[in-house]
Order: structure tokens, then sequence, then C-alpha cells
């Protein structure tokens, strides 16, 4: 992967900004003070370029409501519908959680292979090796804006190619990663 700085200030935007979004907790568990600095850097160094989305809340929702980076757009909670709006208009979905999580695939994983959006995750374990093994991202050191900026980058390079894997993971794996169904198995566990 190229680092930061050995990308050439001549990057372009192409026709339209790239969007990466998350939608769902903001709390302690989630490296969301990595996004916002990443945010500040890709607009300084690649000014329109990128587009950050943010849907949620919890513990660090003021950190989003703070931020006056142009490119980051914090929308607070949101209804199902305009979640699933978010993503459809969405490149690369994020799974930014901290350096000492213990979650393995979480189920925002199973949102991005429904939506078919190619992830940036700072997890290793399970979701980790199944990006790296099916190419369908790229994973980042959470904690790390310059780590969390070259993932994104490498991922909007490489989109096309991203997405098709993940087309053909997501229709590999469509009886155990529909939505419906890992919703409804999730709430069942709820009620245990």
């Amino acid at each position: 992967m190229q680092a930061l700085n050995e990308i050439p200030s001549t990057f372009s935007c192409l026709n339209a900004p790239f969007v990466v979004s998350y939608a769902g907790s903001l709390g302690s568990g989630y490296d969301i003070e990595t996004i916002i600095e990443s945010a500040g850097i890709l607009e300084l160094r690649f000014p329109g370029c990128f587009v950050f989305k943010i849907a949620g809340g919890g513990q660090k929702s003021a950190l989003l409501e703070a931020v006056s980076t142009p490119n980051l757009c914090y929308y607070g909670y949101l209804s199902t519908s305009e979640i699933f709006s978010m993503l459809s208009c969405s490149h690369s979905m994020l799974l930014p959680y901290v350096s000492n999580s213990a979650v393995a695939l979480p189920i925002k994983f199973f949102d991005a292979v429904n939506f078919r959006l190619p992830v940036v995750s700072s997890l290793g374990l399970e979701a980790g090796d199944l990006i790296k093994e099916y190419m369908i991202g790229s994973c980042y050191q959470a904690g790390s804006a310059e780590s969390l900026c070259e993932s994104i980058i490498a991922v909007r390079e490489a989109h096309a190619e991203y997405h098709r894997n993940m087309c053909v993971f997501s229709d590999l794996f469509s009886d155990v990663y529909e939505l419906s169904q890992v919703y409804a198995e999730f709430a069942r566990e709820l009620l245990l």
C-alpha cells in the first residue's frame, strides 16, 4: 500500500467524491476520533475527493457534532429507510473499532455484504481474515489516521475490483449473510 505522503498531490477526484459511510453505535468501542482526524487529513490533502457520512448515536456523538470539517456529515439517529438510502449512495463502509476490540464479525459486516460495499476495517480476527482472503476491502490500524487514509485511498483506487469481489462474495454467502436472516438470528439471541 502506498504511504499517504507518497500519493501525488495531483490525485484526481474523477467525477464525484468517494463516499465512505458508517451507521451504528458511537460508543467507547468505536474508533470515531480516527475517522474525524482522517476526514480532516483527506480534505486538506485532496479537497472535495472524499466524503464521510456517519449516522448513529452514543458516547462519542458530541465529538462528531463539534466537527467543522466540510467532508464529514454527521446525521445523528436515522430511520432504517434513511440508513438504507445513505448506504445505497455510498462507495464503501467503515468498520471502525478500537485497537483492543474483541469483535470478530460485527453485524455491520453483514450490512456491507448485503449492500455490496467494500469495507474499510480496523478488525482482525474473522472479519479481517475474510476481507483479506476475498479481497473485499482494506484493513487499517485502529487509532492511526494515516493508516485509515491509506486504506480508504486504496479502496477508492481499486474500487471496481473490490466491488466486483464483494458482489461475488455476497452471492457465494447469500444464504449465510442475508440481512433479514442475520437480524432475525441476532434478535433471537437477544431474547435468550
